[in-house]
């Protein structure tokens, strides 16, 4: 038991202490019960499979689950406490891609902290976060698994990689997007019963008919439940998936200089609403990691598209920063030379101008 303390407040009694206690044991037992009946009791004796157990919820369950399901496990680490082990892999993914390749393993995975979220490594190198994973399962379900009466339903948060969205469609399921936070598409997806899959990129996978909320071990023992099924290895379902080409370019704004924040949401949706020159296969997206730097991110097809689009949202960008006038970057122009400069000299001039504060970073993959 521990006795609960309120600094400052010594007129405040406490009537009750509060307690830490163990899980009741029932729980526990119910919950391994459903990670394996989701494998539809699948075993796994062909698959090796690596775990790190180091600082995550997942510790107490991850070893047991999968090896009851008859995979042989390769364990990292077995700390079950934040802090248990020298590092957990989760936060450094080249541990887990290492220990997989010294055990030999045909996949591995690593979890957060608080057990929602998982990283798959296959054998080569290559790791599979959230978003990645949601287009193996989108593909897997359409093609594979689709048994229902009513078609599947693959919902993603308007984060995640909505470029293969056409791709999942020719597999048979229908996909969904959903615009806003997690809480939010956890709401959308509970009013449709042939759901199987929500996925959003940060914050992980949602299988609704057996869990309400993200769960990477769920995702883990489902992701193996595929593997078995469609009798293709990790590496054989991820080369099946199209690749995208990825443009990024992030525009330094100087000091300064800033976007007015009435604009910064008219300015969000105005860079959304470029996705239309993709072809309606990829998406763009607008991130502001601080006040001096805003980033964009295409995805699409074609490299000759992400190229267009890049250089349609830098010009918006531009378009919507504003400069002080004590900033030192202001000018302005003196009536004799409005009056000898046309218009449009002035306003090719004042384009050169701007374009010269900005420090733009290209990256295409």
């Amino acid at each position: 038991p521990c006795q609960p303390s309120i600094e400052g407040t010594s007129s405040l009694a406490s009537k009750q202490s509060g307690r830490i206690l163990p899980a009741d044991s029932s729980l526990t037992s119910l919950y391994r019960r459903n990670l394996i009946e989701a494998s539809g009791f699948t075993m796994f004796e062909k698959l090796k499979v690596a775990v790190d157990c180091a600082d995550s919820a997942c510790a107490p369950f991850a070893e047991y689950v999968i090896r009851q399901l008859g995979a042989d496990v390769e364990v990292m680490a077995r700390g079950t406490d934040c802090g248990a082990s020298s590092g957990s892999s989760f936060e450094n993914p080249s541990l887990l891609i290492e220990f997989v390749k010294d055990t030999d393993s045909d996949i591995g995975f690593t979890f957060s902290a608080d057990g929602e979220t998982c990283i798959a490594s296959l054998p080569d190198g290559k790791l599979l976060d959230s978003e990645r994973l949601a287009e193996i399962f989108g593909r897997v379900y359409g093609k594979a698994l689709n048994n229902e009466k009513q078609t599947p339903v693959i919902m993603l948060s308007d984060n995640c990689h909505i470029a293969l969205a056409p791709y999942i469609k020719s597999m048979g399921a229908e996909v969904r997007t959903v615009t806003g936070d997690y809480s939010y598409l956890a709401e959308e997806y509970a009013e449709f019963d042939n759901v199987i899959m929500a996925a959003d990129r940060l914050k992980g996978i949602i299988f609704p008919r057996r869990s309400r909320v993200p769960d990477g071990l769920l995702t883990a023992v489902m992701l193996l439940t595929c593997m078995n099924r469609m009798g293709m290895t990790i590496g054989e379902l991820w080369a099946d998936v199209p690749k995208l080409v990825r443009g990024l370019t992030s525009v330094t704004i100087p000091s300064g200089a800033f976007i007015p924040v009435m604009r910064t949401t008219d300015l969000e949706e105005e860079i959304r609403v470029l996705r239309s020159y993709l072809s309606g296969d990829g998406r763009v997206l607008m991130y502001r990691p601080d006040n001096t730097r805003v980033e964009i991110i295409v995805e699409g097809i074609k490299s000759s598209q992400v190229s267009d689009v890049l250089d349609r949202a830098e010009t918006l960008i531009r378009k919507n920063v504003r400069i002080s006038e004590d900033s030192g970057l202001f000018r302005h122009s003196a009536a004799p030379d409005a009056a000898s400069n046309p218009p449009d000299a002035q306003e090719a001039q004042g384009e050169a101008d701007s374009g010269a504060l900005y420090q733009n970073v290209k990256k295409e993959s």
